[in-house]
């Protein structure tokens, strides 16, 4: 009998030894997950400030971008209404200086042929009254 309680002994000793060998075992594996799921966790977070980073720079090179738009439109819109104005400007002389001539010539007329003058302004003003009289009646 103390034989066989030596061998159930021995078998409780190497069941437990057994036992304790798989928990360390399971520990070793929790602590390898573990170690492996802080690593992929640690790799994702640096994607993700990558990924963050990535797209404030988009972002920032989009806002550039625009405002150089802007700045060239502002520039061109500039550019042309000074080209507008100074043909406007050239315009409005070149108008002026031959609205001055023709005043100048007619002036040069009326002095040269008075009666032809004074007889052309009386058929004009009877030509427009009576154009005048006929489309209100």
């Amino acid at each position: 009998m103390a034989d066989t309680k030596e061998r159930m002994k021995d078998r409780i000793d190497t069941t437990g030894d057994k036992a304790k060998d798989l928990v360390d075992r399971g520990y070793g594996m929790a602590q390898s997950a573990q170690e492996q799921a802080s690593g992929l966790a640690s790799t994702a977070m640096d994607k993700a400030k990558d990924l963050a980073g990535s797209a404030a720079d988009m972002a920032r090179h989009a806002k550039d971008k625009v405002q150089d738009w802007a700045s060239a439109s502002a520039e061109g819109l500039t550019k042309a209404k000074d080209a507008v104005k100074d043909v406007a400007s050239e315009a409005y002389d070149k108008s002026t200086e031959a609205i001055q001539y023709a005043g100048d010539e007619m002036t040069h007329l009326i002095r040269r042929y008075p009666v032809t003058a004074i007889l052309v302004g009386l058929g004009v003003g009877f030509l427009l009254g009576r154009a005048l009289r006929g489309s209100s009646a």
